[in-house]
């Protein structure tokens, strides 16, 4: 299929541009093999997608691709879900979800950098909540190879209210943890 030098294809510039009945027509055409073509950079169609915040083109390219679209990363690990949860786009994030599940919540950037930190850095709460109820506290106890944490990064910017959120979160996870784990008699 042809590209343009660095990989672009029309399915790529038609996601960015959000235009579904061109992206449908596309995908028609040269279905799940158009789908899953990358840029250079490794970049996919459905990565420009939820970075834009195109959901229904989202959704029409994860009913093409499927799992392996959606667990597809760039060069430097970024997936198309730490791409739309550093834009703050909370449907698309959840879209993204329900296609890789907990796997694709786990996957960090080659510099260890979470989907959950990149949120948070952006102060995207909505996000944060969405994928902290995906990922548990595994996801909450990453932290990027120079040793910052969601929590950090949230404090470092000043995002208070994200920083006791996610704590509120956490210790409420625990909590209900502890309750399921035992038996109570009033």
């Amino acid at each position: 299929m042809l590209t343009a030098d660095d990989g672009v294809s029309c399915l790529w510039i038609r996601a960015q541009d959000g235009h579904q009945d061109v992206v449908n027509a596309l995908l028609e055409a040269g279905g799940r093999e158009l789908a899953m073509m990358t840029t250079d950079n490794g970049a996919s169609c459905l990565m420009i997608s939820a970075q834009i915040g195109h959901l229904d083109v989202t959704n029409a390219l994860l009913e093409a691709g499927g799992r392996e679209l959606v667990m597809l990363t760039k060069n430097d690990g970024d997936s198309c879900l730490s791409i739309s949860a550093r834009e703050g786009h909370l449907d698309v994030v959840k879209a993204l979800l329900e296609g890789g599940g907990r796997e694709l919540v786990m996957l960090t950037r080659d510099d260890g950098t979470s989907c959950l930190l990149i949120s948070a850095q952006n102060g995207h709460l909505d996000v944060v909540k969405a994928l902290l109820e995906a990922g548990g506290r595994e996801l909450l106890m990453l932290t990027a190879d120079n040793g910052a944490s969601c929590l950090w990064i949230s404090a470092q910017n000043g995002c208070v209210c994200m920083v006791v959120c996610v704590h509120v979160l956490f210790f409420l996870r625990c909590f209900l943890a502890m309750l399921a784990s035992r038996s109570f008699t009033f």
